[in-house]
């Protein structure tokens, strides 16, 4: 699914996403042509980390709490 309707069924902005992109908090999804696809294994774990955000956690520490299968889900 392409960003904007990730953003729609996580609740966060497009910027957010990106930023956690960015910071490494999740893996940067295949591109299909100029457009990112993610995953359903990407919004569960951008859903945990707005979760996370939530409850106080920094950035920081949820990057060290994220971990990836070897097929990058």
């Amino acid at each position: 699914m392409y960003i904007g309707e990730v953003a729609k069924k996580t609740g966060l902005s497009i910027k957010a996403i990106r930023l956690y992109e960015d910071r490494g908090l999740i893996r940067p999804p295949p591109r299909k042509g100029r457009y990112r696809v993610y995953s359903e294994a990407q919004v569960d774990v951008l859903n945990l980390i707005k979760e996370a955000k939530l409850l106080g956690t920094p950035l920081s520490q949820i990057k060290g709490a994220i971990v990836y299968n070897r097929h990058g889900e």
